[in-house]
């Protein structure tokens, strides 16, 4: 999508998901391996009571389909991105995820402009798990006219 296909207030809706633990516990190994993510014993004594997913297993998921839907297809760069993960994410809750355009911006040089944007998953009661702000940097349709 370029700068000009993107509307304020526009919704993509990115379906929804629900982790087993094995695979919480494969990825937090690979790539996030706090032990409240792979540490039963150590999980359930910690104040989440059992093993939750690392924030960016569910986040990344969310991302690849964002990014399938043409998000990223002119995306110069990623400026600020503000993670707050909310409320823990545990083995076997769907979770349900859309992003939003909030604004939109003209740069000062024409060829590309900013999109603010938030990525918000929620969890099947209905809490917020991740809300998310980012700022990214989209081409002009003039430039590939």
């Amino acid at each position: 999508m370029y700068f000009e296909d993107f509307k304020i207030d526009q919704v993509f809706d990115l379906g929804e998901l629900s982790l087993k633990e094995e695979d919480i516990i494969s990825f937090a190994k690979e790539y996030d391996p706090l032990k409240i993510h792979i540490d039963h014993d150590y999980a359930k004594d910690s104040i989440f009571n059992g093993i939750i997913s690392s924030g960016f297993h569910h986040f990344t998921i969310f991302w690849k389909r964002f990014v399938k839907m043409g998000f990223a297809d002119h995306v110069v760069a990623g400026i600020k991105a503000d993670f707050n993960w909310i409320n823990p994410c545990y083995p076997d809750k769907k979770l349900y995820a859309y992003s939003k355009i909030l604004d939109k911006k003209e740069s000062k040089n024409k060829t590309r402009g900013k999109i603010y944007w938030t990525m918000i998953i929620k969890d099947e009661d209905q809490k917020i798990i991740l809300d998310l702000k980012v700022t990214t940097v989209v081409k002009k349709r003039c430039l590939d006219d």
